[in-house]
Order: structure tokens, then sequence, then C-alpha cells
């Protein structure tokens, strides 16, 4: 996000903090401009986060002035030789700032990082080829430097707190964090919770009690003003140290709220997100026949479509269609594009999924249904134990794996029929698609990879234990596998490869701690051809280059950044996580957890943009 610097009439700065320690060269810039609009890159954020730290220690130094326009203003610094802050919604204002002048601003901790006690690591905000800000008088009235709250989702560097995941349902009762600053023992410390859409706070809370030593600090969970629950969302929040002589931040990063579904399903399983869009204009009838009044219409819908497992069914928009037995993965596909029209003019277009396959595990055929109609287009049997599948980018073709008779299926789409089968040997578990017309195909202690073109295959590695689930990212030439765990040590639950690079292994992503127990203790663990079977254990970003994923171990949910293998956030939820599924827009995904009858949505935080060294440019 690009903000802006404009100039003010009146002698007064507004600052909205960006991260870094005080430092001011001594040397002005030469060849130097006047500008009255200047663009800010803002330091790059690790995690979603629009909101700036409030009670935040801040400081700036005046280093040079414009000979033309005249300087006006007699303050040139605030914050060096006595504390300066923000305010709850991270601004601050210095009344008479000298303007048409360059600046240098920085933020600190308390106590400031000029004694040497504690420093943010994160660099200044360099301004103008690395050395200032111009403030100029113009047409505006504040002066504005605005970057954003930098967040890590599982502590680190910084003021940075622990990110927090939890269900609405049941509500929770308390919230506790862990602050990167520990508190003071006196006043208990505040909350400050902000959505997306406001720099005020949404929602405040006082803790209920404070322990380790100010190092873990309990709140009730946050509600509206009005008592009621927060709403399922990304929130951020900030906790408040009331402690000393004036409120310091101590610390603050991100609430994940997702929502859980419990009466909806029965032994959900597979999910696939299906999209809904209208655009268009509605018009009306007018006096004597004519047009009248059109209303523009523009909006976008997304919901799932669920396989019950018991049940043998397919859920989606209110519809109930009977599969095979057992169904696991389904897959819409196909979007199709219809135009309505009224008689007055008015004409809306609906985009939609036409279709979905269904595997049906339980009796060896695939569904084909039709979306629109709510029916099923044909059943086709496969091989022995279809366990996962995926469509073809044309969709012309899908790919099915047999888990018993070690093979894969190929499937027209167009006379829905099989017209290939290629022999992989083993029980295959599942399947991902690349870029480059490639096939890449699980199974226990191996993954085969298989030219689309020639239906050969071309290799067979060897990795550690049984994959469950994969995904290719196009955009870093990665291919991340889900592990099934062998036993209660088990410590990994994703492994990414770089297979143009000879296989070679790039990040691992950590199991959850009872993986191995979620998987064996499970219900459906003796209808299930493995313990740790899933619909899908792997989801790539299909916005954002291809960079981040979300994968499933056990009972956990890990959200990873491939690029880096840096781990966004994790969340824990009440039992084995069996299918995963992504919204078209990144923004929301859909996880199965079929011994609790749930489905659970969770809000996605949007990646950050490329780091980048925070630069002011006129």
């Amino acid at each position: 996000m690009r903000k802006q610097i404009l100039a003010a009439i009146s002698s007064s700065i507004l600052l909205v903090l960006c991260t870094g320690c005080p430092f001011f060269p001594s040397a002005p810039p030469t060849g130097y401009v006047k500008t009255d609009d200047i663009t800010v890159d803002p330091i790059t954020k690790r995690w979603l986060s629009y909101k700036v730290r409030p009670y935040q220690a801040i400081a700036g130094n005046w280093q040079v002035d414009l000979v033309d326009p005249k300087p006006v203003g007699n303050v040139y610094n605030f914050g060096v030789f006595e504390r300066e802050a923000s305010d709850e919604r991270g601004e601050f204002s210095l009344v008479n700032a000298r303007l048409n002048a360059g600046w240098n601003f920085a933020i600190a901790f308390d106590p400031p990082c000029w004694d040497n006690v504690h420093y943010d690591p994160i660099k200044e905000i360099d301004t103008y080829n690395g050395d200032y800000t111009w403030l100029a008088t113009g047409d505006q009235q504040t002066a504005v430097i605005a970057c954003e709250f930098y967040s890590l989702p599982s502590g680190g560097s910084g003021n940075i707190a622990q990110s927090q995941f939890r269900l609405n349902n049941p509500y929770p009762a308390t919230l506790t964090v862990i602050p990167t600053k520990a508190v003071g023992s006196g006043s208990l410390p505040t909350l400050l919770l902000y959505n997306q859409t406001s720099d005020t706070p949404y929602t405040r809370a006082t803790a209920t009690s404070v322990a380790g030593n100010g190092t873990s600090v309990t709140f009730a969970f946050p509600r509206q003003s009005n008592g009621s629950a927060i709403a399922s969302d990304i929130y951020n929040y900030s906790v408040i140290d009331n402690s000393g002589a004036y409120p310091a931040n101590a610390g603050g990063s991100t609430l994940v709220l997702g929502d859980s579904d419990t009466t909806t399903y029965s032994t959900p399983f597979g999910v696939d997100a299906l999209s809904y869009t209208e655009a268009g204009l509605i018009c009306y009838a007018g006096t004597g026949g004519k047009k009248g009044r059109c209303d523009t219409v523009n909006t976008h819908t997304h919901y799932p479509i669920v396989t019950e497992y018991n049940l043998g069914q397919v859920k989606f928009n209110g519809s109930t269609l009977s599969v095979g037995t057992h169904p696991t993965i389904v897959r819409a596909y196909k979007m199709q594009t219809s135009t309505h029209t009224d008689p007055y003019g008015g004409a809306v277009r609906i985009s939609q999924q036409a279709n979905a396959l269904v595997v049906n595990t339980g009796n060896n055929t695939i569904s084909i249904l039709n979306l629109i109609t709510s029916s099923t287009a044909a059943t086709i049997t496969v091989g022995s134990q279809p366990v996962h599948a995926r469509i073809s980018s044309d969709n012309t073709k899908a790919y099915v794996v047999n888990y018993g008779s070690g093979t894969v299926s190929v499937v027209s789409l167009a006379s829905n029929v099989v017209t290939n089968t290629i022999n992989i040997g083993g029980h295959p578990t599942t399947i991902t698609l690349d870029s480059n017309g490639n096939a890449f195909v699980g199974n226990s202690g191996s993954i085969t990879e298989i030219n689309l073109s020639s239906l050969a295959v071309t290799s067979t590695q060897t990795v550690s234990g049984t994959v469950t689930g994969l995904g290719f990212s196009a955009g870093t030439s990665q291919l991340l596998s889900s592990v099934g765990p062998t036993s209660t040590s088990s410590t990994i639950g994703a492994v990414s490869y770089k297979p143009s690079s000879g296989f070679t292994q790039a990040e691992t992503v950590p199991a959850h701690s009872s993986s191995f127990n979620d998987y064996s203790s499970s219900a459906l663990t003796s209808e299930l051809l493995w313990p740790s079977q899933l619909a899908n254990g792997v989801s790539i970003s299909s916005t954002y280059a291809n960079n981040y994923a979300i994968s499933v171990s056990g009972s956990l949910f890990t959200v990873t950044q491939l690029s880096s293998g840096a781990t966004w956030v994790q969340g824990v939820l009440p039992a084995a996580i069996r299918g995963l599924a992504v919204e078209s827009g990144d923004t929301y995904a859909y996880l199965t957890v079929p011994d609790q009858n749930m489905l659970v949505t969770i809000p996605i935080p949007s990646p950050p943009a490329t780091p980048t060294t925070p630069i002011i440019t006129p």
C-alpha cells in the first residue's frame, strides 16, 4: 500500500508512525528539489496489518531548509531530548513545525533507543535518496507520513507479540497474549483491537490478570462495545502498558477469528470453493411503460461444496446430491458465464462454476455433477479405491489416483469416459499438476513425475514418509508435500522440493505435536485406507505469485511463505483436518473436521509485498 506525504498550510505535522531508531545524518543532500507530493513506499510487513502502533515513542529532527519557498515554523525537533508518543490512533501532531524543510523521522521503544537500552532492528525511514523527508506548505492542512504496523505472526524481532487464532463457536472466554515487552506491576494493561477499516480502536478491554512477571497478560475475549460478539475476521491488537507515568506500547500482533459450522454437515470430508459473480445493470419500468431507474449490480460471493463421507452425499448452496460410497475429493471446474436481460434495457452477467467431480472411494467411481441444474451428469468407473483427482487447466481431462490398483485414470470430461490408465505402483495417494505439462503423484516414500503428453513416468524420487497432499507453485517452482506422521515423534508436517534442481529439499513445515494421535484416534480411522488419509493436504495461492501455501498436519493448519519458508500463522482445530480449499481470491479457506461434523471458514491474511528497504521518493 502506498501512502502519501502531503504538506500543510498550518504549521503542524501529523505523523503516522513507521518503524526504526533515530539516526540523523549531519550532511544535507545535494541537488534536492522541492515537492508538495511525496510518495511513501512503507516498511514491508510480514503479516496482514493496516494499523499503526498506538502509544509509540517517536522522534523527529529538522535537517535543512529550502531556499524557495521560504521556510516557516520555529520547532526544529521533537522526541530527541524528551519523550513524545503517538495517540491510540497511531498519530502525533507537532504545532508550528518547520515546513519547506527536510526532516528525518523515526520511532523508538521505551526506554528510547538512543539510551542504548532497547531498539527496533528494523531500519529507520530513509527519505529522499536515503536522507530526508521534505515537508512543504501547500493546499493541504496536514503533513502525513503513513506506514504500516509491522507484525510477525509467531514472535520475532521488534515490538511484536505472538499472533492468535481462535474459533467463534463456542465463543472464547479469554485471550492470553505474550507481549514482547514485559508490562509493569501497576495499573492493569489495556488491549486495543483494530479492524481493517479504521485507525480508531474497534473495541478495547482491560486485563483480568498479569502473570510471569509481566510476560503474560490475560483479557476477557474482545467483544463489541454493546457486549455482542465480534465477527469472524482479521484484527490487529496492541497491548498498552499503563503501569508507568504514561501509556506505552508493549507489543501487538494479529488475531484471526475463524467461523465454525457444526450443524449443516455430517462427516464433512472433501471440500472445494465455489464462486458466484453478478455484474451489470438491473432496470425497472418507468412511467408509461418506459425505462425507469437502473441499479448497478456488482457482487461476488463464495460458498463451499462439501462431501459427506458417511452419507454418500454432496452439499452446496442449499442443494444435496447423492453420489457414490464414501466420497472424499470434490473438484469444481469450468466457469460458465451467462447474461440475463430485463425488458427495460438492463443486463446482468453471471459467472459461476458449471461442474464438479467427486471421487467415491468406497465404490470405485467418480461422479460428474452439473452445478447449474443441481444434478448428476455421469458416473464413471475408475480404478480400485480412488482417493484423489486433479482437473487439467483447460477443463478437458481429469486425473484420478487409484490407491488400490496403483494407477492413475485419465478421464475425458467431454465424453465422460476413461481414456488411459497410467501404472504407478505401490499405493498412490495424491496428485498435482505443474504449469509445464507434468503431473506429480505422491506415494508411500516416493513422488512420481509423469509427462502428461506421453503419459510416461519420467522419474520417481524417494522421499521420507507417506505423501498425503501435493501442490505445485509455478511462481516459486516448488512442490509442497504434506507428510503423514508415522509415530508420535514425527516432527515434519510438510516439505517443499525443487523438482527442477534435482528434487532438492527447500523448506520444511513442522508437524503438530499430536498429529499422529489426531489421526489414529479418529472415529473414521477404521474406515479410511490409512489413518492420515486426506481429501486435500496442501493448497497453493492462485494469486500473489503462487508464493503462499496452506498445509495441514493432524489438527494443525499452517500458512507458509514458500520463498522464505516463513510461517505466517498456525491454528489448531478440535480434531483431525481432512479437507482444505481456498476460494479463488485467496481471502478465505475452508477446512473440514469430520470427527466434529465441522466446517471451518478462516479469513486469510493478505501477504506482504516483496520486502524492500523503506524509501520516500519525490
